[in-house]
């Protein structure tokens, strides 16, 4: 399989370092507006580089789009069509309709939080598979199972659902953290104290599951500390706000297990 890969970002940097470890399949271009990590990108899989998305090869078996969601339409636009080729965008929530100009195309979303500068192994991404018809969903599932990431095919709708969950579990659960670390911070304490807390709450979700794994001062109803809790916050309305929310929150999802 002769692989294109439009994108530099996140995505893209960690799909060309798990495809470098597959033998029968072949990354022969890079494409990416973003000269300086598009070039980085190619060096990486001696393989040839362009900006210009006219520049497709004619090639390419499948053709990845690892970019931003506001930018998979546009860049689809841009593309050549070449019919034996499969066009496929690794997003969680544009549908795949959006690259319904071409004969075969779909969706390799990987289920993951991706960052370049951290090597991870396929073997621990989930892969959602979308495609138009058997053979583009095939293809998409064939190459994960090359990857080594466990696949499920799925459909747009589900997909949309799948990263909103996602969002709330990892995207908000970091932002939280950030404000931990910066309330450590504010009084001269290491926000690493948290790491050890962290990894065992994640193991503990893991293992006994997100209702079974809470703890803390919402579920037991101690008001008393929370009350201590708010008072640190008087100065910032929205963490007090947020504070109160998801502490409610809590509760009620706890006299729902009940």
């Amino acid at each position: 399989m002769n692989i294109t890969i439009v994108g530099s970002g996140n995505v893209a940097f960690t799909l060309a370092r798990g495809l470098q470890k597959v033998p029968d399949v072949s990354v022969l271009q890079i494409l990416s507006r973003n000269r300086r990590s598009g070039e980085q990108l190619a060096d990486m899989l001696s393989c040839s580089y362009s900006n210009d998305a006219a520049d497709l090869h004619m090639n390419t078996d499948l053709c990845l789009l690892c970019v931003g969601d506001s930018a998979i339409t546009r860049l689809a636009q841009q593309l050549p069509t070449f019919a034996s080729c499969l066009y496929a965008h690794t997003s969680g929530t544009v549908p795949s309709t959006a690259l319904a100009q071409f004969a075969h195309f779909g969706v390799f979303y990987p289920l993951q939080t991706l960052s370049k500068e951290r090597h991870i192994e396929w073997n621990s991404i989930p892969v959602l598979i979308t495609g138009n018809d058997p053979a583009s969903t095939s293809a998409l599932s064939v190459l994960a199972t090359k990857l080594g990431s466990p696949t499920s095919k799925i459909a747009d709708e589900q997909r949309l659902v799948v990263h909103l969950a996602a969002v709330i579990s990892n995207n908000f659960s970091t932002a939280l953290t950030a404000v931990g670390a910066e309330i450590l911070k504010a009084e001269g304490l290491d926000p690493v104290l948290l790491h050890p807390l962290l990894k065992e709450g994640v193991a503990k979700i893991c293992e006994l599951g997100a209702l079974k794994a809470q703890t803390g001062p919402a579920i037991r109803q101690d008001l008393t500390t929370m009350d201590r809790h708010l008072a640190l916050l008087k100065d910032d309305e929205q963490l007090q706000g947020l504070y109160r929310d998801l502490s409610a929150l809590i509760l009620r999802l706890h006299q729902r297990r009940d």
